[in-house]
């Protein structure tokens, strides 16, 4: 292996080691599937190890790493979307639990508080999975979805706004 691979190798499992989780709960996010989470991060640490970050080959990996964790999302979207149009297999399914105790009480939270994020708008809900649950700033989701930082601030302001009301609805808050 030459030297450019080695420190492309290098890079690369440094980026894996540090972002990798953040990028697994974003993908999640957005894919709300684990195989299918897995197979998408593939696609993006391949990506990467195909355009190398040795060099300067890749001005901002870590912008380009959710740059393309955020392209590779949305293109599974899609054709899962085709998929189940075509199938004609778009079917929504309800459990109903009844709490038993504290644990219970907590996943139906966790339940409530997900299905308020699958009601906001792709766009604030990205912003949303970044800022809240992968702890990125405002600058650096700019960056991983194209747009002024300004824009993803207002976006997490009225996503909030939104899931504030959402849960209100569902009993949750004052």
């Amino acid at each position: 292996m030459s030297g450019r691979q080695d420190q492309d190798r290098n890079e690369l499992a440094d980026l894996y080691d540090r972002y990798g989780g953040k990028v697994y709960g974003y993908l999640f996010m957005m894919l709300a599937s684990h195989a299918e989470t897995e197979d998408a991060m593939q696609e993006v640490f391949c990506r990467m190890w195909e355009r190398g970050t040795a060099g300067g080959a890749i001005e901002n990996p870590v912008g380009y790493l959710f740059r393309a964790a955020h392209n590779e999302a949305r293109s599974r979207t899609r054709r899962q979307w085709r998929r189940w149009l075509q199938l004609g297999a778009v079917q929504e399914s309800a459990c109903i639990l009844e709490p038993v105790d504290a644990a219970a009480n907590a996943t139906e939270d966790r339940e409530a508080v997900a299905h308020a994020l699958s009601q906001l708008p792709a766009k604030q809900r990205e912003v949303v999975a970044l800022k809240a649950f992968q702890d990125l700033t405002f600058a650096e989701i700019a960056q991983a979805l194209n747009i002024s930082p300004n824009t993803a601030a207002s976006r997490y302001r009225y996503a909030l706004g939104k899931l504030e009301n959402l849960l209100k609805k569902e009993g949750f808050g004052s």
